[in-house]
């Protein structure tokens, strides 16, 4: 303890202990003004009217440093500091605490220190960061929807060359170079929404039904849910019509019959699992048939098909009727009468290549040949309307966008051949795809190629578009297939290489169903591949 007139000299006492005044030049003793020393180890919490801040400030400024950095604090301060401790009843370890915690306060303070002089302002970072710092703090955006491989099958023995969906159901019929048409039904394994029903190999997807009847490669098929019926046709020169499979018919079911037919020498058998399945052959073209369409539309009178055949005609049949199903036929010239030469003279036009119905004009329909034009024909007459292109005599120089896009003039050769083409859902557009890798779009009013693009690195096989008419997709002999945007930017949206080339044959086929987010196709590789659109 400090004597009264120690305590009078010592400058640092009245700046440390607010508290101890002076009366004159009485001093009030600092022991009247201390109680008594709290229990060792017990810690008093310092009384709230106590300025602790401010105390502990001045005992900071007591306390030195010495070189090293370690603290050193003088006799007369150590004294100082313990009769603050016992003035407010504080422990040692409180002291230590609030020693620590002020002294990283006074550091931190020291960090702050302003400029001497002022520094001229600067731009720190790159403008261009404030898109990142936007991007980063904005709410991430929804991922896009692509296409993704749900179901692969494997049934066929050769190539897939023609798919289709049932137009409100989840049924795929196929048909292949083995000679056979089956029949798929994923409603059992597939949701709609892309989710598996039933976990299962892609060697366990086994066909609902198969159709046994063609005697050579199938070329084409298409199902009819008005009719519940399934169309195909094939190298064979005839479309045969098949009843859709009743619900609960499976692939075991008992073979209903055995045919039997005798060829050089040689008994041949064929089973079909339901004989009623097989409904009707249509005998009438004399060469493989390529391409066949179903009116876009069931009327209650008639069901109207069409046909192109390689032996250069097109056949318009109606599926209703139970007499005569030939309505007209037609060559590139137009119709031909009934008693015309031009009937066994077919060999001298161009072949048909591909057809479908004008979805904006039903009583049209666009025909490719295999000279590289497309003519448009009246369903009624059998009349040729218009050719596509503008001119009989050329084709890839009519319009300035096509040499524009660089594309060479069409010589008629197999080189610039049309593989295939698809009619708009909505509007007066016939999109066509070539042999030599390019797509072409036609304006149905005008006539003229209103655009064109290089597509695939090999022979365009197959299109379709989806409908909602934004959306083309294309196959190619290139195993690829193509996403392409047809609202706006006429780019390639998402492309993806799923079936393995066998020759020079890739993608044969590519179709989207009608009423759900689905698409299937058919490749070279004898696989048939279901993609849904999702997340």
């Amino acid at each position: 303890m400090l004597s009264a007139s120690e305590e009078k000299s010592s400058p640092i006492l009245a700046s440390a202990t607010p508290d101890i005044g002076q009366q004159g030049d009485e001093t009030i003793p600092i022991a009247q003004s201390l109680s008594p020393p709290p229990p060792p180890g017990e810690d008093v919490e310092v009384p709230v009217n106590v300025d602790e801040v401010s105390m502990f400030n001045n005992v900071v400024k007591a306390t030195e440093e010495n070189a090293d950095g370690v603290p050193r604090v003088s006799d007369e301060n150590s004294l100082l500091s313990k009769q603050v401790q016992e003035k407010y009843n504080l422990s040692d370890d409180k002291i230590q605490r609030m020693m620590k915690s002020s002294g990283k306060g006074a550091k931190r303070s020291n960090r702050y220190i302003p400029s001497p002089e002022p520094q001229e302002d600067s731009l720190s970072f790159d403008i261009s960061q404030i898109a990142d710092i936007e991007t980063q703090s904005s709410p991430p955006q929804q991922q896009s929807k692509i296409w993704k491989t749900k179901v692969n099958i494997k049934g066929h023995l050769d190539s897939v060359r023609a798919v289709s969906f049932h137009p409100s159901e989840m049924i795929i019929a196929s048909g292949s170079d083995d000679g056979t048409v089956k029949v798929w039904n994923l409603q059992r394994t597939v949701g709609r929404d892309g989710s598996a029903l039933k976990k299962m190999a892609q060697e366990e997807v086994d066909p609902d039904v198969t159709y046994r009847g063609h005697t050579n490669v199938v070329t084409s098929v298409a199902v009819s849910a008005e009719q519940n019926r399934v169309y195909s046709a094939g190298l064979d020169s005839t479309i045969r019509v098949w009843r859709l499979p009743p619900e609960g018919h499976g692939t075991y079911s008992p073979v209903g019959k055995c045919a039997k037919d005798y060829v050089d020498g040689i008994y041949l058998l064929t089973s079909i699992s339901d004989p009623s399945l097989n409904m009707a052959t249509y005998v009438g073209h004399t060469d493989a048939i390529w391409d066949f369409k179903l009116f876009p539309i069931s009327r209650e009178d008639s069901c109207l098909l069409a046909s192109a055949s390689a032996d250069g005609t097109v056949k318009l049949w109606d599926t209703q009727t139970s007499g005569n199903l030939l309505k007209s036929s037609w060559n590139y010239n137009g119709c031909i009468p009934e008693d015309s030469f031009d009937q066994l003279r077919t060999d001298q036009y161009p072949a048909p290549t591909s057809l479908d119905f004008c979805h904006t004009d039903l009583n049209k329909i666009a025909v490719s040949y295999a000279n590289a034009k497309i003519r448009i024909f009246d369903i009624e007459t059998g009349q040729v309307v218009m050719t596509l292109g503008g001119s009989d005599e050329t084709y890839g120089g009519v319009t300035k966008v096509c040499y524009q896009m660089l594309i060479c003039a069409v010589d008629g050769t197999s080189k610039t051949q049309i593989n295939c083409i698809v009619a708009h859902p909505t509007m007066s557009l016939v999109v066509s795809g070539h042999e030599d890798k390019q797509i072409k779009f036609f304006d149905l009013k005008s006539g003229e190629c209103a655009f064109s693009m290089p597509a695939h690195l090999d022979s365009v096989s197959c299109l379709d578009i989806d409908p909602s008419g934004t959306t083309l997709v294309s196959g190619g002999h290139d195993a690829s297939i193509r996403l392409w945007d047809i609202s706006m930017s006429k780019t390639c949206t998402q492309e993806f290489s799923v079936h393995r080339k066998k020759g020079d044959e890739g993608v044969l086929d590519v179709h989207y169903h009608r009423s759900f987010p689905w698409m299937v196709s058919g490749g070279a590789d004898g696989i048939v591949k279901v993609y849904h659109h999702g997340h």
